[in-house]
């Protein structure tokens, strides 16, 4: 396995979220950069507040403006106190405790990956194990196997109770070198892409009522970044439907901007339905952009 490929295979999607434990606020200074960079706008430099959360300073020899922008993440069932976000919270450090124990036997458990698939697989099911046995069963598991690229093991034994009674099957792959891959609970990537509107409205209803009391002094625009980040399916926003920006009732935000990781796209949904840009077509619509930025977009 190359460098490229082991450096993309930890940025894909399943791994991604294992990776990021960033706090809130450099979270929030690195979303802003990054949608800074897709919308290729150049600024001076980002002050980092509260209430809004920052201030943009863009500026060239004729002309600058300060755009005020707060920024939030997208949870289907809500945010830092969310079911699944706690689920995420709590796989994390079992992944990390796995990962830590595997890679003390040394040997081929180093450059073993796995995904779980549990036979409920609710947002507590964690709840229900026992964490620090279950770890202890799956290197055990995974100690006994002979040499292999990929293994789908379902027959777990009665010294490995944990396994019998939640997991439905493990998912084993030989990494080939690569050290440190966190393993991965497959209900995580798996169901139903839901509607977001309802919950989009309720994001925007919440922050609307916050930002009529943020000091926006000195900002021209007034900015709210809605990110969905993927963390599971049930967190994406693949569309908007028609006629979403005449339900939204704002006067906290001149313009709001919706940017969904899985699809890597960014979209304004306030005060119009449009969009800036796509990864997946490639396009960059400038023409999109407020009249007052498009002078400093690259």
């Amino acid at each position: 396995m190359n460098e490229e490929t082991k450096k993309l295979m930890k940025q894909s999607l399943p791994y991604r979220v294992l990776y990021d434990d960033l706090p809130s606020k450099d979270h929030e200074t690195e979303v802003l950069q990054q949608f800074l960079s897709r919308l290729q706008i150049r600024y001076r430099n980002i002050e980092k507040r509260e209430c809004p959360d920052f201030f943009i300073h863009c500026e060239d020899t004729s002309a600058k403006i300060v755009i005020g922008c707060e920024i939030t993440d997208y949870y289907w069932d809500g945010k830092a106190g969310s079911t699944e976000a706690q689920f995420l919270h709590q796989w994390k450090a079992l992944a990390k405790s796995l990962r830590h124990g595997l890679d003390e036997r040394g040997g081929k458990e180093r450059f073993i990956y796995g995904a779980v698939h549990f036979r409920h697989p609710t947002w507590d099911v964690l709840k229900r194990i026992d964490c620090d046995q279950l770890i202890q069963e799956i290197i055990g598991l995974v100690a006994r196997q002979p040499i292999f690229a990929r293994l789908t093991i379902d027959n777990f034994t009665a010294s490995e109770p944990n396994l019998q009674q939640h997991v439905d099957h493990i998912y084993l792959k030989d990494t080939d070198g690569e050290e440190g891959v966190l393993w991965w609970p497959a209900h995580l990537q798996s169901g139903e892409i839901r509607s977001c509107e309802e919950r989009l409205e309720e994001i925007i209803h919440s922050k609307n009522q916050k930002a009529l009391n943020y000091d926006w002094s000195d900002s021209d625009e007034q900015w709210l970044l809605i990110y969905a980040g993927a963390k599971s399916l049930a967190d994406t926003v693949i569309s908007v439907k028609d006629g979403f920006e005449d339900d939204i009732k704002t006067s906290g935000f001149t313009r709001i901007y919706l940017w969904d990781k899985f699809m890597e796209s960014i979209s304004e949904i306030y005060p119009n339905k449009i969009g800036i840009w796509s990864a997946t077509t490639k396009n960059l619509y400038r023409r999109n952009y407020p009249p007052a930025v498009r002078r400093f977009v690259v």
